[in-house]
Parts: C-alpha cells; structure tokens; sequence
C-alpha cells in the first residue's frame, strides 16, 4: 500500500511539472500588452503587442547586434473607442528613429485601411550601427481626439548577412580588409560613410567592383585610392551591375582603398538606406 501511495504522489508531482512547462511554453508564444507611458526595450525578432493613448508618444530602444543590419515593423491593430473596438482608416501615426543623439528617420504615415479591414504595416529604413549601439523608436498615434487607445505590433527585425561591413568604418583609418574570392555587403545610411582597404598578399593583377544591386535605394560615389594617391571617383546608379573601380597590377603589400559615400537626403525623403556590395578579383 506504501508503494502505491508513493507511486501516486510522484506521478502527481511528474503532471505539475509538466503543467508548468506547459504553461511556460504558452507564455513564450504571446506577449503582454506594453503600457504606453513607460520606454520600453525590445528583443530582437519577436513581436510585441502594444496599447497606446492618443496622442501620446511612446520610446522603445533596442540594442544593435554584432553583425547584420537592422529595421523596425510597426503595424496599427485596431483602437477603442467608447469602449467599442474599432478598425480607423484615418488615424495618423508618427515614427522616429534616433541613435547617438541623432535623428535618423521621421515619417509621418497616413495609409488607411486596406481592403481587407486591417492596416498595413510600416517599414524603416535598414539600419547598420556599431554593434552595442542602442536605438530608440518613437511612436505617436496623433489625431484630433484624445480618447482613442489604440493597439498596435510592433518587431524589430534584425538580418545577419555573411561578410557584412563593421561599424565604424566610416575613416581610413578603420577601413574593413576586403580579402580575394569574397563579396561583402554593407548599409550606407544617411550621413554616412564606410572605406574599405584590399591589401595585396602577393605580387599580381587585381580588380575592385562595387555594386548597388538594391531595387529601393537610388545612388552612391566610390572614391578609389592608391595609398594616398586618389585615382576615380564614380556614381554608382542601382541596378547597373558591377562596376571596376580599380583595375590594374599591385605589387605585394601595396595597399587600394575604396570610400563609399552618398548625398546626404533629407530625413523625409522614401528612399531606402543603400545596401551596396563590394568585391576584390584576382585577373
């Protein structure tokens, strides 16, 4: 009989646990609604399901991983109003993004509903700062009445792509070292500047290409160097392939360097930050 009674209580205490492992599991799938008021900082790729007073604006920071680039996903859900919930074509919604004390983006988005009843959500820009670097998004529901509370999701996307530039390499000095047989990737953004240096590892003949390949994004200027000597400056238009910016023969140890740079657009202006590639071949 002792047997049984102890049999019994491990086998009640086997279900509590598993309950609870349960119960944690589920809880991993949904996230609490966010009080508006208060900052609040964001995991990375996962979504939160936020609640929001009008005309209130709400801060929520996120941390830049070590490699890759980054973009936020905001999209409006519904509102209540006199406790009825409601979807509205015709709600204004804010967002800002800042890092380092500098205002990177401000949009002010104004998409109504879709056909389908639901918003549509709202893309930034794609983001590459020094990895640690924390970064703030602004959201404003705005309207003329202050007695809507709206809920919204909201994820910070964040992409690890191979080769990727690293932040800063926006000097000579801290140029990223482009190595044969490789393609690298980076993000320009808005002020921004990335060099990059091929170090020759044996005498012989070499190419430098850079290319826009981005859909979304418009122009950028690769400056070429030779040591110090500077030897072109070209646009590169998007979609216009592979372009040389140097061609020619190095001897071991000789060092080109390549500065991508781009016209500083305003903050309002739809255009993607630039995701450029850049590649060294062996003639």
């Amino acid at each position: 009989m002792r047997g049984i009674n102890k049999i019994k209580r491990c086998m009640k205490k086997l279900a509590a646990a598993a309950l609870a492992l349960c119960l944690a599991a589920m809880a991993g799938m949904f996230v609490a609604p966010v009080a508006a008021e208060a900052a609040q900082s964001l995991e990375l790729n996962r979504w939160y399901e936020v609640s929001m007073q009008n005309n209130v604006t709400t801060d929520y920071t996120f941390v830049m991983p070590s490699k890759g680039y980054l973009y936020a996903e905001v999209q409006p859900v519904s509102y209540v109003h006199n406790e009825t919930k409601e979807l509205c074509g015709y709600w204004s919604r804010e967002y800002k993004i800042t890092a380092n004390n500098r205002l990177y983006e401000e949009v002010v988005d104004n998409e109504s509903a879709d056909g389908a009843g639901a918003y549509k959500t709202w893309t930034s820009k794609n983001y590459a700062f020094k990895k640690g670097t924390r970064v703030t998004l602004s959201v404003t529901a705005d309207d003329s009445y202050d007695y809507y509370t709206g809920t919204f999701r909201i994820r910070i996307v964040s992409k690890a792509v191979k080769n990727f530039e690293t932040e800063n390499n926006n000097s000579k000095a801290k140029a990223d070292a482009l190595k044969v047989k490789k393609t690298y990737t980076g993000c320009l953004m808005t002020g921004d500047t990335d060099w990059f240096v091929f170090k020759a590892p044996k005498d012989g003949h070499y190419r430098v290409l850079v290319s826009l390949p981005d859909s979304q994004s418009y122009e950028m200027k690769a400056t070429t160097y030779k040591g110090n000597k500077k030897l072109s400056e070209n646009n590169i238009v998007n979609l216009s392939g592979w372009k040389k910016q140097f061609n020619g023969s190095l001897k071991k140890g000789e060092k080109v360097y390549v500065k991508i740079s781009r016209q500083d657009f305003a903050l309002y202006h739809k255009e993607q930050h630039l995701k450029y590639q850049i590649k060294v071949k062996s003639v």
